[in-house]
């Protein structure tokens, strides 16, 4: 099998054997090489020229993103960091994921599924969130961190996909809601009809008001929503399906 070249720059020693450790249990990464401060990042990544960096936000009196604008042609980039404040700098600069310290196995597993699908198109399975991720969603100019658990509900809307949050938070994400719902778990979420994904974990109970019409409320919307007949009836199917009980 290809490997992925990759290096770490991480200025603790424990942090960058952590990392070592999940790398070495794919056998799609190979470890090329390593550094703790920015100047020797900026030497080995000149010298190894991998194609994968993960890098740390904090670098001593430096920062990641220096590394990244010190390099003429910088890898593709993976954050490693302490820190979930910097999420819409990173996706900035195109990182190809945000990882929280300290990173889980099976959270590192999404991300080395992502290297394979990016490295490697078609061979690997696109691998979705978990819903304790957070899934970069960007509407306009502006990039948001959303916990994949927040998300109550995704409708399409032409060639973009309204996104709304529990805090009540809705974004126009440009996409399809096909390509948004292939990254998501399921359950808890659940595809109602052609423009409607919602999540089961929000919700709190459905009315029937006639043969092709019902009403659901989710938590963290203020109003309920109104479904049609192939919604209703794909909401029937999924409440006898988990043993879910409707209002």
């Amino acid at each position: 099998m290809k490997k992925i070249g990759a290096v770490i720059v991480d200025d603790s020693p424990i942090e960058r054997q952590a990392m070592r450790a999940q790398i070495s249990r794919h056998p799609s990464l190979a470890l090329v090489g390593e550094a703790d401060t920015l100047e020797a990042g900026l030497e080995v990544v000149r010298r190894e020229c991998p194609q994968v960096l993960f890098l740390d936000i904090c670098l001593g009196s430096a920062t990641g993103f220096e590394l990244l604008h010190l390099l003429e042609q910088p890898p593709r980039v993976v954050f490693v960091t302490s820190s979930p404040n910097h999420g819409p700098e990173a996706f900035a600069v195109d990182a190809v994921d945000y990882l929280v310290k300290p990173v889980a196995p099976p959270r590192f597993e999404v991300t080395a599924r992502r290297l394979e699908n990016l490295f490697f198109p078609g061979s690997a399975p696109q691998s979705p969130y978990r819903r304790e991720d957070r899934i970069c969603l960007r509407s306009g100019a502006q990039t948001h961190l959303v916990l994949v658990s927040r998300l109550v509900l995704l409708a399409a809307e032409g060639n973009f996909t309204r996104v709304t949050c529990a805090d009540g938070l809705s974004l126009l994400i440009g996409g399809s809601l096909g390509e948004l719902e292939a990254l998501l778990p399921h359950p808890p979420f659940a595809r109602l009809d052609r423009s409607l994904l919602i999540n089961l974990e929000r919700v709190e109970r459905a009315e029937r008001l006639a043969r092709n019409f019902s009403r659901l409320w989710l938590r963290g919307l203020s109003a309920p929503l109104e479904l049609g007949r192939t919604a209703t009836e794909r909401l029937r199917e999924i409440f006898h399906e988990t043993g879910m009980i409707s209002g």
